[in-house]
Order: structure tokens, then C-alpha cells, then sequence
């Protein structure tokens, strides 16, 4: 995985972090790629197969669709993963379609997780997954043959192994619906998506350089070479969106006076998602509690982010405990109380009582600051 060096200021880990699919570097030829036949496995431990309908694989079996995932205890992607995953095993277990997650971790610390409550469900993650192929191989030669073959170095990360037991996909779980049935129908463009990936391999190379760059110190040659990405990456596609967030974190990390502007950028081009919109906001926010510098403008592109969040989820818990806090760093306090009164209305079970916490916070900073000004006026 990934790790990045201690200068860096929270806001930068935290949408480093968010854009974990960053790999280490340019396929050669002799790499795992895009249409390359898929490896053989030698899976240690099949923890679940779906209640025995799926059997233990090694070999790809002609006319059937795999997907192989790597997943781990630690990586909180992955288990947000699961339910999508599960739910995907569902969809298409009666099209041909086995999939098999594999971590790299021994058995008894993948059995011990399986214990586990799903957050906010009545399961367990071992019922979770039940229906689909958990599994460990803590030699990794799975991961090796698929992870560091393909240069693929964050998790979650899938495989779609194709009807002829050739690689047809490689991405983030959450991304595979539309390829995987696309591969499943016959109508998937290999070649086409084969380019695409390739660009993609070009801009994660380019991005892991500006990254060694920053580490370097050297802010300036970073930026332009993350400049030099996004003219690379395709207008509105994902990746576009991802490098762009990249080079702001990197604008913010610098305190760039341009950071303003690329924030108001980003939220243009992504004022209808309103899950990206509070991770922007937030981001401003856990800078502030960290004890970073948040000037005034950044403020309030933070709350305009938020706001068009809310507008799209009124109900959402998350988003308007991100505004409460906004409203806060604004010097609202009336405001901020009435907005998180809201959140911990509409709070999931999960996040109710640490929401609580910051209400009760608010309403005893309130109680605080309306006793001084009455020693004040006193005075």
C-alpha cells in the first residue's frame, strides 16, 4: 500500500487516501494486463463458498465469469465493499458468475473478523459473505500473481476474468456493476476498454512521480507535472475527477493562493454527487481540527460544497453534521445547533452517538461563551 510521509497535512492524506487506486508504475509487456490470460490460483484456506454451491477453484473454467478480489481485515474500503459484493454474487450466481475474494492474511485473523456485527445490520460479516468465496492465502501468491503482476498496489481491487479465462477488467468493486454484466452478456469491448486502461496506467504513473516529487519538496515541478495529467485524462471521466482532487490537495498542502478557485472548480464539476461534495467539505473541516491554517475564503467554498450537498440530501445525517460544523468555523453558532439537531435526527444507528456528542459540545460551548459576555458586561 501506499504510505505517505508525515509533512504532509491531514487534508492531503485524507484525499490521498480517498484515491487509493493509484498503482506503482507502467505495465511492461511481460505484465498482467488487460486482455493477458488470468493466472492459475493456489488458494491456502476457502473460508465461505456460498453454502457449497461454488466449487474450489484453480483453474478457469471455459464459458464461466470470475472475479477475483483482494480485500483485508485492516482496509476499511474493503469491508465497505462487501455488501456490494455480496449483493453482486446474488445478482449473478445463476449467470455463471463465482467470485472469490482473497486476503493475504492468515486464517485465524480473517476467521476472527468474520465474528464481527456488521455495522448497522443484524449479521455478522461471516454471514455477510457468506454466499460468495472469502478466502486466505497468506503465502500471497495469489495476490502476487494478480496484485503485483498487474502493478496494482491499493485495495479493494477486482479482476474480471472473462469467458475465455482472459483478464476482461481490473478496478475498484464498487465499479464493476456495468462491466460485469456487460462480460457476462457477451457485449463487452475488450480492446476498447484495454486503451483505456493503458491511459489510465500512463496518469497513475505520472501521479505516483508527482507524489515522489512532493516528498521531495519540490511543490512546483508536482504541480506541473499533475497539470500534465489532467490535460491526459478524459474530460468528465473518473479519473479526470480523481487527478483533479489530487492537484488540490497538493494547491491546499502548499497553502496556494489557486486552492480557492480549484475548490470551486471541483465543486462545479461535481455539484450532483453530493457523497463527493461532503467529503470536500469535511476535508476542510478535519484541517481545521487538526489544527491547520483555514482562511476565510476556503471557509466558505467548504460550506458552498455542503450546502449543494444538503440541497440533494436534506435527510442525510453525515451531510448535515459536515454543515453543522461549517456553520460552526462560520461563527454561527445558533445555526449550527439547529443543523445538528437535524443530524442526529436523522443520524444511522452507527454515527447517532458520536453526532450526539458534538450537539451537546455546541449547546455547552453556547452555555460557555453566554456566561463570559455576562462577566463581561458585569465587568
Amino acid at each position: 500500500m501506499n504510505c505517505l510521509p508525515s509533512f504532509l497535512p491531514h487534508y492531503m492524506l485524507l484525499l490521498v487516501t480517498f484515491s487509493s487506486w493509484m498503482t506503482s508504475g507502467l505495465n511492461g509487456e511481460d505484465d498482467l494486463t488487460i486482455g493477458s490470460k488470468a493466472p492459475s490460483i493456489d488458494v491456502a484456506h476457502w473460508v465461505s463458498n456460498g453454502n457449497g454451491k461454488f466449487p474450489v477453484v484453480r483453474e478457469f473454467e471455459k464459458g464461466k465469469v470470475y472475479v477475483i478480489e483482494f480485500w483485508a481485515t485492516w482496509c476499511d474500503p474493503c469491508i465497505a465493499s462487501m455488501p456490494h459484493i455480496s449483493q453482486l454474487q446474488d445478482e449473478f450466481a445463476e449467470r455463471g458468475v463465482q467470485i472469490i475474494s482473497v486476503s493475504e492474511e492468515d486464517l485465524p485473523t480473517v476467521e476472527e473478523f468474520l465474528k464481527k456485527n456488521v455495522s448497522g445490520r443484524d449479521e455478522t460479516f461471516g454471514q455477510l459473505t457468506n454466499n460468495y468465496c472469502l478466502t486466505a492465502d497468506p503465502d500471497g501468491s495469489v495476490q502476487k500473481a494478480y496484485m503485483q503482476a498487474a502493478r496494482q498496489n491499493g485495495i479493494p481491487t477486482a479482476f474480471i476474468v472473462g469467458k475465455d479465462g482472459r483478464i476482461d477488467w481490473i478496478g475498484h468493486p464498487v465499479e464493476m456493476d456495468q462491466p460485469l454484466a456487460a462480460v457476462v452478456d457477451d457485449q463487452w469491448d475488450r480492446e476498447k476498454f484495454a486503451n483505456q486502461f493503458k491511459v489510465r496506467q500512463e496518469i497513475d504513473a505520472g501521479m505516483q512521480q508527482a507524489m515522489s516529487l512532493l516528498r521531495e519538496g519540490k511543490f512546483r515541478e508536482s504541480l506541473n507535472l499533475m497539470d500534465t495529467m489532467i490535460e491526459k485524462a478524459p474530460d468528465g471521466s473518473d479519473i479526470d475527477s480523481q487527478v483533479k482532487m489530487i492537484r488540490f490537495s497538493i494547491l491546499i498542502s502548499t497553502n496556494d493562493p489557486r486552492s480557492t478557485e480549484a475548490f470551486h472548480q471541483m465543486i462545479d464539476e461535481n455539484k450532483e454527487d453530493p457523497g463527493l461534495l461532503n467529503q470536500l467539505a469535511w476535508g476542510i473541516v478535519e484541517m481545521k481540527v487538526a489544527g491547520d491554517q483555514v482562511n476565510k475564503p476556503l471557509a466558505d467554498a467548504a460550506r458552498r460544497a455542503i450546502d449543494l450537498a444538503v440541497l440533494q440530501s436534506p435527510n442525510d445525517g453525515a451531510i448535515l453534521d459536515t454543515q453543522a460544523h461549517l456553520a460552526l468555523m462560520q461563527g454561527k453558532m445558533d445555526e449550527a445547533i439547529q443543523i445538528q439537531t437535524r443530524a442526529v435526527e436523522n443520524a444511522k444507528p452507527e454515527i447517532k452517538a458520536e453526532l450526539e456528542r458534538f450537539l451537546q459540545d455546541l449547546k455547552a460551548l453556547k452555555a460557555e461563551r453566554s456566561q463570559e459576555k455576562v462577566e463581561q458586561d458585569d465587568g
